[in-house]
C-alpha cells in the first residue's frame, strides 16, 4: 500500500447493528468512549509536540482529575480512548447512550483548557500507521502498560457527580424512583445466564421434562465461552476443554442425562462460533413464558411485559382489595347520611317479623303493617324457617 492510500483511514469506535445507517440509533453496543484533544487550537500549547502534551496531562489529570485512558492516538493531535467492557444498547431505550455521552462531556470539560472536545459515541477514529492528509503526519497509538478495561459503571461512580436536583425536573417528567435499570456487560450477563439455566434445569427436572436437555447444554457451553472471552481475550484449546467439562457436568444433572460423548460432539460447534442472543430469541428457544421467568426468578432471561400483561396482573392483584375498600366507603357513606345498607335493612325488617309472628300476627297482617311485598314476607318467614328462628 502506498503512502496514498493510506490517508485519512477510518475505523467506527463502536460498531452498528447494520451497514445501512451510521447514525445513533443503528448502535449495536458500546466497546469505547473517545475525547478529542485538540491542543494546537490553544497558543500556549500550539508548537508542543503530542509527547508533551501527553506528559503534561499524565502529570495533572490522569487519576487525578480523569481515568487514565486506555489508549492514545496521536498524530496531528491527540485522542484519549478508553476501552469499557461490551454493552449493547437496547433498541428504542437510550439511557446506555445517554450515559456514555454524559462521560465523554464530563472528561473533555475537565480538559478544556487543552481544547478538548466530547466525541459523539457514533463516530470514527484514525487507523494506526495512517496518514492523516492535515499535515502528512503518521497516526500512532499509545497503549499504557497497566491500563485496564473499564466499565460504564465505574466510570460512572468513581468519576462522576451526582446529577443536580434540579436536573430531572428540567428534563421533565420523572419515572418512579424505585425502577432500576440493569445495565449488564457481557460477562455479568453470560455469567447470570449460566445460573438461569441452571434453575430451569432445576425446573425441568421436578416435572420431569426431558425435550430441552441438547438445547440447554448447547447454550451452556455457548455462554461458558462466550464468558471466558469477554474476560480474557482469545480463547485458547485450555477454554475449550474447560467449557466442555462444565457443559457435561451440568448435563450429568438431568434425570435422565444426554449420552455425554454424543451431546459433547454434537455441541462443538461452538469452539468455532461464539453466539450472543436476545432474550426474546433464548425465550421461543426454551419455550418459556412470561408467568414462569417471574416463578423461576431469572435473572438475564426474560421476556418485558406489555401494558396489557401489566394491567391485567395489576388488576388481577388488587381487584378484591379494591372491592373491599369500595364496600368499606359506601358503608361509611351511609353512616354519616343516617342510612343502612341493604343487608343491614334486610336483618331488621327479618327481626320485626320474628317478633310480630310471635305477637301472633298473620303474614297478610305483618307484610301490610310493615308495607312490604308478600312476596318479600313470604321470603323472609321461609329464612326464619330455615334457619330455625321460628
Amino acid at each position: 500500500m502506498n503512502s496514498k492510500d493510506k490517508e485519512d483511514l477510518f475505523i467506527s469506535l463502536n460498531p452498528f447493528r447494520t451497514m445501512k445507517s451510521g447514525a445513533r440509533n443503528n448502535l449495536f453496543c458500546i466497546n469505547a468512549i473517545a475525547v478529542d484533544v485538540d491542543y494546537k487550537k490553544k497558543r500556549i500549547f500550539k508548537d508542543l509536540e503530542p509527547f508533551q502534551v501527553i506528559q503534561l496531562l499524565e502529570d495533572e489529570f490522569f487519576d487525578k482529575r480523569i481515568p487514565t485512558p486506555t489508549h492514545i492516538e496521536y498524530g496531528n493531535q491527540i485522542r484519549l480512548i478508553y476501552c469499557v467492557e461490551t454493552c449493547y444498547i437496547p433498541k428504542h431505550r437510550d439511557n446506555v447512550l445517554i450515559l456514555a455521552r454524559r462521560i465523554s462531556e464530563v472528561f473533555a470539560e475537565e480538559l478544556k483548557d487543552f481544547g478538548a472536545e466530547k466525541q459523539n459515541i457514533e463516530s470514527y477514529i484514525r487507523v494506526p500507521n495512517s496518514i492523516n492528509s492535515k499535515n502528512g503526519s503518521t497516526v500512532k497509538i499509545f497503549k499504557y502498560e497497566n491500563s485496564i478495561r473499564y466499565t460504564l459503571r465505574e466510570l460512572q461512580e468513581l468519576w462522576l457527580e451526582e446529577l443536580p436536583k434540579w436536573y430531572k425536573k428540567k428534563k421533565g417528567r420523572v419515572k418512579a424512583n424505585n425502577k432500576v435499570v440493569k445495565l449488564h456487560n457481557v460477562f455479568t450477563l453470560n455469567s447470570n445466564r449460566i445460573r438461569d439455566l441452571e434453575k430451569i434445569q432445576e425446573w425441568l427436572n421436578e416435572i420431569g421434562q426431558t425435550d430441552l436437555r441438547v438445547r440447554m447444554n448447547f447454550l451452556y457451553r455457548n455462554f461458558t465461552l462466550v464468558k471466558i472471552k469477554y474476560q480474557n481475550g482469545k480463547l485458547t484449546e485450555e477454554d475449550f476443554k474447560y467449557a466442555e467439562e462444565q457443559m457435561l457436568k451440568f448435563n450429568s444433572k438431568f434425570i435422565e442425562p444426554c449420552r455425554p460423548h454424543v451431546i459433547a460432539r454434537n455441541t462443538r460447534n461452538v469452539n468455532t462460533n461464539q453466539y450472543l442472543y436476545k432474550n426474546e430469541t433464548l425465550l421461543n428457544y426454551l419455550e418459556l413464558s412470561w408467568e414462569k421467568c417471574e416463578e423461576l426468578e431469572l435473572q438475564s432471561i426474560y421476556k418485558p411485559k406489555t401494558r396489557e400483561e401489566w394491567d391485567r396482573d395489576y388488576y388481577k392483584k388488587n381487584s378484591k382489595t379494591k372491592i373491599n375498600k369500595s364496600k368499606e366507603q359506601y358503608k361509611n357513606s351511609l353512616k354519616a347520611k343516617g342510612k343502612l345498607t341493604k343487608k343491614e335493612e334486610v336483618s331488621q325488617r327479618r327481626a320485626k317479623i320474628k317478633d310480630l309472628l310471635s305477637e301472633g300476627l298473620s303474614q297478610k297482617e305483618i307484610y301490610k303493617q310493615l308495607n312490604i311485598s308478600k312476596r318479600t314476607c313470604i321470603n323472609d318467614v321461609n329464612y326464619l324457617k330455615e334457619q330455625g328462628l321460628i
